[in-house]
């Protein structure tokens, strides 16, 4: 990623990297299917190594990877794309250089 600081909010990074479901809506019907696979292939591809190694060492992680399983072995993949998803998202205020929560301005203050 050439610069963190052109997202707007953290949701685009897991856009940029195509970890965003894609959508069908119609008549009302919103239907996801399967990922995108926009942006870099090889950086999504650490991203769900990374999200793997928190679902193992993070008991945080692991409560957030647990939650969308369902307990359900056919949604293990659901949840790791979701889990490496919300990592890029938490992640980003780092890569910006702002701290969790706070924003800088445009004009540097």
């Amino acid at each position: 990623m050439d610069n963190a600081k052109r997202f707007t909010r953290s949701s685009q990074v897991g856009a940029y990297f195509g970890l965003v479901p894609c959508q069908d809506a119609s008549a009302g019907v919103n239907r996801l299917g399967h990922i995108t696979r926009q942006g870099p292939a090889t950086a999504r591809k650490y991203l769900v190594e990374a999200a793997w190694q928190g679902v193992y060492r993070s008991p945080t992680i692991r409560a957030y990877f647990e939650r969308v399983q369902h307990g359900r072995p056919e949604r293990r993949k659901i949840a790791l794309v979701a889990t490496a998803t919300t990592c890029c998202g938490v992640g980003t205020p780092c890569w910006c250089g702002t701290s969790r929560g706070t924003r800088r301005r445009e004009n540097g203050v």
